[in-house]
Parts: structure tokens; C-alpha cells; sequence
């Protein structure tokens, strides 16, 4: 939900999760009350992003030929995660 000023023609949304789809309806609003919903738009894709560092790395196990460790991998920014290096 935002209000737009009556005299402006666009909106800047800030805060929206890079690589999601969003779908938006618009309605006019006055000392009237308020107007019908437009129908729905989209849906528009933020663009994607490269994912953030794999944190905490937690050593599981050494021998003396292996080392066995976990992690979690960092969310996706909206682009499947293939490799972890």
C-alpha cells in the first residue's frame, strides 16, 4: 500500500526483494470516497542479484586425509544458486 500524489505520474517502490515477482492495483481516492480498483498488473521481476557470502562455515570433522565441514547457503537474490565454491 502507498499513496501517490494526485499531480504525480510515477512511483519509486524501495524495499522489494531483488528476482520477485509483484503484481500492483491502482484506485483514485477523493473527499468522494474511493474508486474501483483498477484491474491487475504485472507481474514485473526485480532483477536478480549475485548472492551473499556462505556464512558460518562450522568445521564438522578432520582426519588426515579429509575435512568435513557445513554451511548454509545464503538466499538466492532471485537466481537459483548452482555452485558453492
Amino acid at each position: 500500500y502507498a499513496l501517490v500524489d494526485a499531480r504525480s505520474r510515477e512511483l519509486h517502490l524501495k524495499g522489494l526483494l531483488p528476482g520477485q515477482e509483484y503484481y500492483f492495483i491502482l484506485r483514485a481516492v477523493n473527499d468522494k470516497g474511493k474508486g474501483e480498483f483498477s484491474e491487475i498488473w504485472g507481474p514485473v521481476t526485480t532483477n536478480p542479484e549475485k548472492p551473499s557470502c556462505i556464512f558460518p562455515v562450522q568445521v564438522v570433522d578432520v582426519d588426515d586425509r579429509s575435512c568435513r565441514f557445513r554451511f548454509k547457503l545464503p538466499y538466492n537474490m532471485g537466481s537459483c544458486i548452482t555452485e558453492a565454491k
